[in-house]
């Protein structure tokens, strides 16, 4: 039987004491690239920028600082609304109760449709009928 010893207290703290003192000084370093982004860089950009300079930092523990800290970078990707509902429109009432069985086939259709970012900025629409 192997024993294992148990780190003192003591230990635990100072190793602490130590990882909160990288933190800080990481949360220092990760501020000044993000300030420096124009507030644009998220983590793994930031994260980038140490490695650069040949600093072992992880993605990983750079964004939960970046999370600690309320440091968000700039999401690029818009949300495009296809569809704008008319505020004066009455709802439609559901013709089909979540009751997906049929007598026969073609009694009952179900549709959806979905777009596809093409990278020329354009989308690709795909329509889907089950019936």
């Amino acid at each position: 039987m192997v024993k294992v010893k148990r780190l003192s207290s003591y230990w635990l703290a100072v190793a602490r004491a130590i990882r909160q003192r990288e933190d800080r000084f990481l949360a220092e370093e990760t501020c000044g690239v993000h300030g420096e982004s124009g507030g644009t860089y998220g983590s793994p950009r930031v994260t980038a920028e140490p490695r650069e300079k040949g600093r072992r930092v992880n993605e990983k523990r750079v964004a939960q600082i970046m999370r600690t800290f309320s440091i968000t970078g700039t999401r690029l990707r818009r949300r495009v609304r296809t569809t704008l509902p008319d505020p004066a429109a009455s709802p439609v009432p559901d013709q089909l109760p979540q009751d997906f069985t049929a007598t026969k086939p073609g009694r009952k259709y179900i549709a959806d449709s979905t777009y596809l970012p093409l990278l020329c900025g354009e989308f690709l629409y795909l329509a889907i009928v089950l019936y």
